[in-house]
């Protein structure tokens, strides 16, 4: 299988520091406890592997938390390991020391190997062998390594999936994603809804959500909000008309939100808020004094010739002129097709179609209550689009 050689990069700077956090961060309480009992060293049982390894560990951290290069921190308590291993040959922390301590590349493999077959749970050794992977240039390989330790150690996505996320840019094998995250990791939704929220990913996690499963429905919301914002409005409404097939039904068919903006997105702030009513027939507006800003909006197709906008609403007796106002602009070209104030329940408008590209028009309400005006509350009761 062909792989791309710049996630293998990414994956091997990636690893290498999880590497070193992993070696020193998880040494942390032994450190402490190592200063809480200074005659620790000195006391330790020399057939006692664990506390061997233990210490051959500690003494390792200290050197590279002093500077050291990993793998001479490694062999310089090679032997210290090595007693440690013969009294107990299970132990993770002496086998990923004896590891790191081998210049050999095919000794340093067989002893990773052996490892792994004595103890497949130890991230330390999980780590190790993503790394040797990496460095073969084994990206299938690595991912594998990275699905295990994902599911051990969930506790280190933070470290992984921007490493993860990089590569699913670069390869040129999503199929190797999508082959992994088929088979239902528990790490699955996490990673999509991560890479859904990352600008540079955006177009890879769309085309990697699009053929497989996936049960929290923020990641479609994520990706169809994030695509429109950062990437264009017609990879965003692709991947929207995917997204609505996939729902069983939507709550609300008149004013659907599932997945704003191609659905409608209400303000909701204690100042300024749209909300359905009880029936979902209407959308209640209130704008407290002094508040105001977008209170919703929706893309919607563009009529391709002139049309008539038309917005029936319940506008309550506190309407004042510049209150409500009606915007339609083109999505592609930010062309402004209509700014108009809403002061009567049926409003109608002509809209002449855009000269420039538009294929998609952006349609948002906009509500402004000056201080010392009283509260508004409205209601819309519907909004049409009809052809000429």
């Amino acid at each position: 299988m062909m792989t791309s050689k710049y996630p293998v990069r990414l994956l091997a700077v990636g690893t290498a520091t999880l590497l070193l956090a992993v070696l020193l961060g998880l040494q942390s309480l032994s450190t402490i406890a190592q200063r809480a009992q200074p005659q620790f060293a000195s006391q330790i049982d020399p057939g006692n592997g664990k506390a061997l390894s233990k210490h051959a560990f500690l003494k390792f951290s200290e050197q590279v938390e002093s500077g050291a290069d990993v793998g001479e921190a490694a062999r310089s308590v090679a032997p210290l390991a090595k007693r440690a291993y013969q009294h107990h040959s299970l132990d993770p922390r002496a086998l990923s020391l004896l590891t790191m301590a081998q210049d050999d590349q095919a000794k340093q493999q067989a002893i990773l190997t052996q490892a792994l077959r004595l103890n497949r749970r130890s991230l330390n050794l999980q780590a190790l062998a993503l790394q040797n992977f990496v460095g073969r240039g084994d990206l299938t390989q690595a991912i594998e390594v990275l699905d295990q330790l994902l599911r051990v150690h969930p506790e280190h996505r933070e470290e992984f999936f921007p490493v993860l996320a990089q590569a699913l840019t670069e390869t040129s094998d999503v199929d190797i994603f999508v082959d992994m995250l088929s088979a239902g990791p528990p790490w699955r939704d996490p990673f999509l809804l991560y890479v859904s929220s990352q600008q540079n990913t955006l177009e890879r996690a769309a085309q990697l959500r699009r053929q497989i499963d996936a049960e929290d429905p923020r990641i479609d919301f994520r990706l169809i909000s994030n695509l429109a914002q950062f990437v264009g409005v017609d990879p965003a409404r692709e991947h929207y008309q995917f997204a609505s097939e996939q729902q069983n039904g939507e709550a609300n068919t008149k004013w659907p939100s599932t997945f704003p903006p191609f659905d409608w997105k209400f303000a909701n702030d204690r100042n300024l808020r749209a909300q359905l009513s009880r029936d979902g027939e209407e959308v209640e507006l209130l704008v407290k004094s002094g508040a105001g800003g977008l209170v919703m909006e929706r893309y919607l197709e563009a009529p391709q010739r002139r049309f008539d906008f038309t917005i029936e609403t319940d506008l309550g007796d506190t309407i004042q002129q510049n209150n409500l106002r009606a915007q339609i602009i083109c999505a592609e070209s930010r062309t402004v097709l209509l700014d108009e104030p809403i002061t009567e329940p049926s409003s109608q408008f002509e809209i002449q179609p855009s000269e420039e590209l538009c294929t998609v028009v952006k349609l948002g309400l906009y509500a402004r209550v000056f201080r010392g005006q009283p509260d508004l509350r409205a209601a819309v009761r519907s909004i049409s689009f009809v052809t000429n």
